[in-house]
């Protein structure tokens, strides 16, 4: 009897060591504590931990990593300017994510990484960032004329940042810099673009003259 006792006793201890974890989280990451039951019961968020650093031996506690490094994010745009002129151009934004909010982004913003054609990007920025940025670009370009575009692009990008900041106020993301580049015009349209950058340049060598 006493054997068995003894067997029963070493099982259970075992069965409680195999429940154990020890998850790390490494620097430049910010893990989301999640305690999971191992028989029944619910799921439930336990605590965040900033990287490097690890839980220690503990009761069935897993932990997704996030990256909250800086990261830039690249979308190519073909967009109608406001003379209905059809322009391409990159846009790139830079974006962090605000410490001690990763159980917000992790419940309400998505987490994971979705492999798409451009690369790896965080779930987060494909689910609740993407969509909305593009339409804050699109929809301040629209505003000037194709011929302007080129020599405003630091006003363009001031302002789809301004709007950024307001629409994400509060939220652990954080737009740090946008930038526009690489604008392509039709063929046509640049020639004439060349001629108005030549025509003020000139301007400009016969004040300088003067």
């Amino acid at each position: 009897m006493n054997r068995i006792f003894t067997i029963f006793l070493v099982a259970f201890a075992l069965a409680q060591l195999a429940g154990c974890t020890n998850e790390t989280t490494p620097e430049g990451y910010e893990g989301y504590i999640l305690h999971r039951p191992l028989y029944v019961g619910r799921s439930r968020y336990v605590d965040s931990q900033v990287g490097p650093t690890s839980t220690g031996v503990v009761w069935r506690q897993f932990v997704t990593n996030i990256d909250v490094r800086p990261k830039n994010y690249a979308e190519e745009f073909h967009i109608l300017s406001r003379d209905n002129l059809n322009v391409g151009f990159a846009a790139h934004v830079r974006i962090s994510i605000r410490s001690g909010t990763i159980k917000d982004l992790v419940e309400n913003f998505g987490v994971g990484v979705t492999s798409s054609d451009e690369g790896a990007m965080p779930e987060w920025f494909i689910r609740s960032v993407r969509q909305p940025y593009r339409t804050a670009v699109r929809d301040t370009v629209h505003e000037f004329d194709a011929y302007d575009i080129q020599a405003q692009t630091q006003e363009i990008a001031s302002r789809v940042l301004d709007r950024l900041h307001s629409e994400y106020d509060g939220t652990p993301i954080v737009f740090e810099t946008v930038s526009i580049g690489n604008l392509t015009y039709p063929a046509a349209i640049n020639a004439e673009i060349q001629r108005k950058l030549a025509a003020e340049q000139d301007l400009e060598r016969m004040d300088r003259e003067r």
